[in-house]
C-alpha cells in the first residue's frame, strides 16, 4: 500500500488548522466568561448588604 506524503501532510495541515481555530474559539468563549464574571463581582459588591434584624 502507497501512502502519498503531500496528501498525509496536507491532510495533517488542515487537522493543525482546525485544532487552532477551535482553541482561539475556547480562548474567546473563556475571556469573555472572565469578562462577565468579573462585571457580574463588581456589580455584586456595588449592591447594598441588607442585615436581617434577628
Amino acid at each position: 500500500m502507497y501512502i502519498n506524503p503531500y496528501l498525509l501532510q496536507q491532510e495533517t495541515q488542515e487537522q493543525i488548522e482546525r485544532y487552532r481555530s477551535e482553541a482561539k474559539q475556547s480562548q474567546l468563549i473563556y475571556t469573555l466568561l472572565k469578562k462577565k464574571a468579573a462585571h457580574t463581582f463588581t456589580q455584586l459588591k456595588k449592591q447594598p448588604t441588607y442585615r436581617v434584624a434577628s
